[in-house]
């Protein structure tokens, strides 16, 4: 098969702000590029054709807001195989790729074959870039790639200084708000990004689907810091908290972009976000003093917990198997401050002290090991390990299994060598177990 010689293309025009021009797109036909020709569309706007009719003289500009996607299509004959089209800059800049589409096949003429590739521009430094289109005729006498050809198009892009935000702040372009950081719009790579405006006194989420645009009305779901409502918790050696490695929050952005603090409500339900960090409240949470219940899934609020809780009520209260101290109708053992790890209590009814474990809500603490910061022995020392039995007690003197000691007045794990009955013991050093 003889190939015709292609006229290379020249493009020259004078563009607006950021735009496409395709200033001659003259091609002889013949060959396997006679059928041949490609097609660019920007945003949602429908392809045309830039290059392939050798009658088509016509000139293009398209305009390219900065970073709107714009769409490339190379299109050929059904027996012409398309090995992939490719968009190089100068000096091995790069596009982003959107999304891609190798040998569709055309939905309404059936007998073409394209590639298609969705891009955005996130470098204002390019101003050109290069798009090739790699083929092959398949036929008995070029069964594969091995006599492949390239068909190429080359697209310049202008860009206009006075329309530049150099500044710090927020920017509104075709309606949407963007925010900028030294001339830098935020927000368009990964997932987005949280930022903080000073001015406003709020938090934004900059959406990376929308090329960094402010969020409003939406729910995002994020992995920095959540507080106490946060999914991923993590807790130092001594049980407290660790605020920086308690992660994983669904938070709410308002019809202004504002993260939602604070009760909020929809179509959907009632909801309550921390005030703090913006976390949606799940499952259990003490509010002003009153108890709730919200949906674990959700966050909708479900019920408020208000039988047999009245404002002067103390003692223990059943809610849904679990047990919870109650002093003047406010449970004790539970706070949204991330550092506050719990209250020992003593029931004089049952003659026992109880641990109301914060990272449970303020639930009662059985069969569980907890470090405490009281008294532990008679000299005044502070800090000790105590043991909870299936009860909910807490334990002294010998275990069920006489591998560990409790103290019988501070309930504090024996460790080294100690006297108990008359007796000498050694329990190990930093477990406890009796050697």
């Amino acid at each position: 098969m003889k190939f015709k010689k292609l006229l290379a293309l020249i493009i020259t025009s004078l563009l607006v702000i950021s735009s496409f021009a395709i200033t001659e797109q003259k091609v002889k036909a013949g060959g396997i590029f006679s059928d041949g020709f490609f097609q660019v569309g920007v945003g949602d706007q429908p392809l045309k054709v830039v290059w392939g009719d050798p009658d088509m003289v016509e000139e293009n500009a398209i305009t390219i807001n900065e970073n709107q996607t714009f769409t490339l299509r190379y299109n050929n004959d059904k027996s012409v195989k398309i090995v992939d089209m490719t968009v190089s800059c100068k000096d091995g800049r790069t596009l982003t790729l959107v999304s891609e589409n190798l040998n569709g096949v055309d939905q309404i003429i059936e007998s073409r074959h394209y590639v298609e590739k969705t891009f955005r521009i996130d470098d204002k430094t390019i101003d050109e870039i290069y798009v090739a289109a790699k083929i092959y005729q398949v036929s008995v006498n070029y069964p594969d790639e091995t006599n492949t050809t390239t068909h190429t198009i080359k697209f310049v892009i202008n860009h206009d200084s006075s329309s530049d935000f150099s500044g710090n702040g927020w920017k509104t372009e075709d309606g949407n708000d963007y925010w900028y950081e030294d001339g830098v719009k935020q927000g368009t790579q990964g997932r987005g990004k949280e930022i903080y405006d000073p001015e406003t006194d709020a938090w934004y989420w900059l959406d990376s689907v929308s090329g960094g645009q402010v969020a409003k009305s939406k729910d995002v779901y994020q992995e920095s810091k959540a507080g106490i409502f946060g999914d991923n918790k993590v807790y130092k050696e001594d049980g407290t908290i660790d605020v920086d490695a308690n992660t994983g929050k669904w938070v709410r952005y308002d019809s202004n972009g504002h993260m939602v603090k604070g009760w909020s409500e929809n179509s959907n339900g009632k909801y309550y976000f921390d005030m703090t960090y913006g976390t949606m409240a799940k499952g259990y949470a003490t509010i002003d003093g009153k108890e709730y219940y919200f949906n674990p899934y959700t966050g909708v609020l479900e019920r408020e917990i208000t039988d047999g809780i009245s404002g002067d009520f103390t003692g223990w209260k059943n809610i849904d198997g679990a047990d919870y101290w109650y002093e003047n109708g406010v449970r004790q053992g539970y706070s949204t401050d991330v550092n506050y790890r719990g209250k020992e209590i003593f029931d004089s009814s049952s003659n026992a002290w109880y641990w109301l474990d914060n990272v449970d809500g303020g639930r009662k603490a059985v069969n569980k090991d907890v470090f405490q910061e009281s008294q532990a022995d008679d000299n005044g020392n502070k800090g000790k390990w105590v043991r909870y039995d299936g009860e909910g007690h807490m334990i002294k003197g010998w275990s069920a299994d006489n591998n560990y000691y409790f103290d019988f007045t501070y309930g504090t794990m024996y460790k080294g060598w100690h006297n108990i009955d008359g007796t000498e013991y050694y329990f190990d050093e930093v477990t406890g177990v009796r050697s």
